[in-house]
């Protein structure tokens, strides 16, 4: 039986995709599955929209940031999981492993690079510290370095991706029957999917090629 694809989306910024990679590796060894990694980003205005700037916190932001640590490491006590001191733009950990996946040591990158960034021993957004890594798997990060833009882009090309494919046809229903029923115009729903564009990184041509594959119709945007 031909594996089945599993598309696993991760940021390396995120506790919760470190506590959850041991579990993808077990299950790609218990069933036929093949893992398809898009290591992405999460913009650093997104997460400073819902947790605020790290020196300028408020009480709940600060709250939200304890709770979220300490979730992970109630479910992981095994591994060390300790807070960043800054929000890491971490496009270039992310472009880092694309290199390294195409040149057959991208796993082995995730699991060497998720227990450095959480432990602090390295920061996922320099470069001298991922050319080491590179290095310690037996990969030239010259090269690397050379093509850097080109594995940027691959990084910006899956966020692009896993947040079009966040909008399903039920998430795009949802939001049309929630503000239809209240009496929005089309004028509405699109300043409401702009403002999802905008939240999410992602370009307003892509959120019109969303409707129209899913609804059949695009929107006007007529008052």
């Amino acid at each position: 039986m031909k594996p089945q694809k599993v598309h696993v989306y991760f940021d390396f910024k995120s506790p919760y995709s470190f506590i959850a990679m041991d579990a993808y590796f077990s299950l790609q060894k218990k069933i036929p599955i093949e893992l398809v990694w898009h290591p992405i980003s999460l913009p650093l205005d997104v997460m400073e929209k819902n947790y605020g700037q790290v020196s300028k916190r408020s009480s709940v932001q600060l709250n939200k940031v304890k709770y979220l640590y300490r979730d992970c490491r109630r479910q992981r006590p095994d591994l060390m999981i300790r807070p960043p001191i800054r929000y890491f733009d971490s496009r270039l950990s992310a472009a880092a492993c694309n290199f390294a996946f195409e040149n057959e040591k991208g796993e082995l990158f995730i699991q060497k690079c998720f227990p450095k960034v959480f432990s602090r021993e390295i920061e996922p957004d320099n470069i001298e510290h991922l050319s080491k890594l590179l290095e310690s798997l037996g990969l030239d990060s010259s090269m690397f370095k050379q093509d850097q833009e080109r594995f940027f882009k691959k990084t910006t090309d899956e966020w692009q991706e896993f947040v079009t494919r966040a909008l399903t046809p039920a998430q795009i229903r949802d939001i049309i029957n929630t503000y239809s029923s209240a009496g929005a115009n089309d004028y509405t729903l699109v300043l409401e999917l702009e403002a999802f564009s905008v939240a999410n990184s992602v370009t307003a041509d892509l959120i019109g090629q969303k409707l129209v594959e899913f609804c059949n119709t695009p929107l006007t945007g007529t008052r």
